[in-house]
């Protein structure tokens, strides 16, 4: 269809990035950009944070969060995993913790969330082993079904999302104060910046421009 760049954040399955044409630039970028920024600003002592993997499968984005705290200086962070399974979609069997969260304040880290169950369900274990309060930054914020009902009756502190997606009103009322969002703004528009003047895009995958 004529299209020679795609600029995308946090893809669920970076698969998709080999399904153009070899003429066609592909660019992922975190959503972490815009999270970090809030985590930042908002939680006073970083030494008490631990950056939590809510799978296996997410442990490489968790590393990647993790990593830029580093990045600004603040090498005490923690960083821990979840590994579970699952009886069918959207339903978790069991969960077990590997690393340690007690007296932490834990940040779950994943690309998107939909009906929300299994991530009140690792906010529930989390506090089960001690962690003083649990945050959680999604990059893709669904919502579907009984989202809003399960996340503000939860353990959760307040879940983080990016503006990649229209927050429904019902959805907002219903959680209240346990869901803000932070804008994906500055990093697209400085990619989109950067495309258009030919200037070399690869320091925003990795490196935040806050």
């Amino acid at each position: 269809m004529g299209v020679n760049r795609i600029i995308s954040v946090d893809l669920h399955s970076l698969q998709a990035q080999g399904f153009v044409s070899s003429k066609v630039v592909f660019d992922n970028y975190e959503g972490a950009f815009a999270g970090l920024s809030y985590f930042l600003k908002n939680i006073p002592d970083k030494n008490e944070l631990v950056v939590v993997s809510p799978d296996a499968g997410g442990m490489g984005r968790a590393k990647s969060f993790h990593g830029h705290f580093g990045f600004h200086g603040h090498t005490n962070v923690g960083l821990a995993m979840i590994s579970k399974e699952r009886k069918q979609a959207n339903q978790v069997d069991s969960m077990i913790l590997i690393g340690d969260v007690k007296d932490k304040v834990c940040i779950i880290v994943d690309d998107m969330v939909d009906t929300a169950g299994t991530l009140c369900k690792a906010s529930d274990l989390l506090k089960e082993k001690g962690a003083k309060q649990v945050y959680a930054f999604i990059s893709h914020g669904i919502f579907s079904g009984p989202a809003g009902d399960r996340i503000r009756a939860s353990s959760l502190e307040k879940i983080i999302t990016t503006d990649s997606m229209m927050i429904e009103p019902e959805f907002a009322k219903k959680v209240g104060h346990k869901h803000e969002t932070v804008s994906l703004d500055l990093l697209l528009a400085e990619a989109i910046r950067r495309s258009h003047q030919h200037e070399d895009t690869q320091p925003l995958l990795k490196i935040p421009i806050y």
